[in-house]
């Protein structure tokens, strides 16, 4: 799990390895909190949009 205001605070490094995680199967979401807390996929996004993949 990984909340929005950690997740705005990782440098592309550390935005990496938890694009990596989630690509190797690692979950980030947490079931029942989907809009609290950001998604597999948001994050995804986020990345995408600092220029991480």
């Amino acid at each position: 799990m990984i909340t929005w205001k950690c997740l705005y605070k990782l440098d592309k490094e550390e935005l990496l390895g938890i694009i990596n995680d989630i690509k190797n199967g690692e979950s980030y979401t947490v079931l029942g909190w989907e809009d609290t807390y950001p998604t597999n996929d948001d994050i995804l996004k986020y990345a995408a949009g600092c220029g991480v993949r």
